[in-house]
């Protein structure tokens, strides 16, 4: 993980220093409800769950494209897995996380869709 910086805006721009998978990160808290530290929580949450998903030795396969999105510690599950044993998998990962709330599962039963499809998700 690299040092990123993460800007605040609001009435004025603070800057704070992380790290968050090594990219710079844009806080508009006038868009977002959540307060810094539940969002950083959410956003360190989402990173550790996709590295844990994509280190997988049973989840290895080229066809699995998993996208964990969370909110308040709510994680939303979104992509494609070829079969249920790999979306069991997923799952059991995920809720072995402590700090979530609740977990909705919305991966597709389906083999790999192109990228340029997943580009515009």
């Amino acid at each position: 993980m690299g040092l990123s910086v993460i800007l605040i805006s609001g009435c004025v721009g603070i800057p704070i220093a992380g790290l968050i998978g090594g990219s710079a990160i844009a806080i508009d808290l006038s868009r977002d409800n959540r307060s810094v530290g539940t969002y950083l929580n959410d956003n360190v949450l989402e990173a550790k769950i996709s590295n844990e998903i994509r280190s997988d030795a049973t989840l290895s396969s080229s066809q699995i494209h998993v996208s964990p999105t969370i909110i308040n510690g709510v994680i939303l599950l979104t992509g494609e897995a070829p079969n249920r044993t790999h979306i069991d998998r997923i799952l059991d990962i995920v809720k072995s996380f402590k700090n979530t709330r609740k977990v909705i599962n919305r991966i597709e039963l389906a083999g790999t869709s192109p990228l340029a499809s997943r580009a515009n998700d």
